[in-house]
């Protein structure tokens, strides 16, 4: 994919804002903001923000108008898919999607994703750990990187740019073709297993627990309760992940 216009900045506060700015600006589809360190990088969910400390990490936010993506699920799905996609054919790993917008590799998260809208257009973040070599011990979740999973720091080849151009070549290959929901279904962690949410945001100590079967249509996550109801998930977080490792 070959971005409409590039803004950079050594250190921002979120590519985000920068990308959202752009768009109140008249920049439209296609625009690329991205950023070697983010001062204020947020999560999903409010109050969590993107630990970055200018190391390493591929930062972005891609502006993607919404006519240019037809799929029925939603778009942080669309592009964890493409994240795995580009992790599986550029460096043959075989990450995972933690529901609803992680990618982690061997349960250890090594990208994130934020998508909000302005307007008709959708600001779809990405940070994906690069040439990290270790990870502090506060974070909330494990974390890995390209640098830990591959070793690709010894291969000089594998630049920030070489990998953004790849990646960014498979989003756009995904908003051309709108994988069916089994693309995102095949690559989703827990599935088959016992798994605990947290409904809506983590402060509203909702708890809901049982078995992950999958993805509906729309992207919802499908959880087989004790009763043997299948409830549908929108909003929410998977705190836990009963897998037999034996």
């Amino acid at each position: 994919m070959q971005p409409a216009s590039v803004f950079h900045k050594d250190t921002t506060e979120s590519t985000m804002d920068d990308a959202r700015s752009a768009v109140l600006s008249g920049y439209g589809h296609g625009t690329l903001c991205t950023a070697t360190k983010q001062n204020s990088g947020r999560g999903r969910i409010p109050g969590r923000k993107w630990e970055d400390d200018g190391e390493g990490a591929l930062l972005f936010t891609l502006v993607i108008h919404e006519n240019k993506c037809g799929v029925k699920y939603p778009v942080t799905q669309l592009l964890a898919l493409a994240v795995c996609q580009w992790l599986e054919d550029v460096h043959g790993l075989q990450p995972q999607i933690k529901w609803p917008n992680d990618v982690c590799i061997s349960g250890a998260k090594i990208a994130g994703i934020l998508v909000e809208k302005e307007g008709p257009f959708f600001l779809a973040g990405i940070g994906v750990n690069f040439r990290q070599n270790s990870f502090s011990k506060a974070f909330r979740q494990p974390a890995t990187s390209l640098a830990l999973a591959k070793g690709i720091h010894a291969n000089q080849s594998h630049t920030e740019g070489f990998e953004l151009s790849a990646l960014l070549t498979r989003i756009e290959l995904n908003l051309n073709v709108n994988p069916p929901i089994q693309e995102v279904i095949h690559r989703l962690r827990g599935i088959g297993f016992e798994v605990e949410l947290c409904l809506g945001y983590p402060d509203q100590k909702k708890k809901l627990r049982g078995r992950m079967l999958g993805l509906q249509k729309d992207g919802a996550l499908l959880i087989e309760l004790e009763s043997g109801n299948t409830h549908a998930v929108y909003s929410g977080e998977i705190d836990g992940i009963q897998i037999n490792t034996k």
